[in-house]
């Protein structure tokens, strides 16, 4: 069953982003940027990881100091839960 990604599009030509720049803000491959140009179905976590970089990064340009408390808090929590890599990510926000 294909799933249409297209909101997830127009919200990154709206931030003025490419693939590249949501791979390196949600920390994902280019092989699950393939898939959601496809229009296949992903994992929850990488949903999870696209949403969070999205909302992030517009906290960043309105509002930098709520979005590194996001960033610490998610660090904290992905850290808890041994999410290594998660936490990696959330922690270069934080220090950003």
């Amino acid at each position: 069953m294909a799933v249409s990604y297209k909101k997830l599009w127009k919200i990154l030509i709206d931030k003025d982003m490419n693939k590249q720049d949501l791979q390196k803000s949600a920390d994902v491959s280019c092989v699950v940027t393939t898939e959601l140009s496809k229009g296949e179905t992903v994992s929850m976590d990488v949903l999870i990881k696209v949403s969070v970089a999205t909302i992030i990064s517009d906290m960043i340009t309105s509002e930098p100091e709520h979005a590194k408390a996001l960033a610490y808090r998610l660090f904290t929590i992905a850290e808890r839960k041994g999410w290594a890599q998660e936490a990696y990510a959330y922690n270069l926000l934080v220090i950003a």
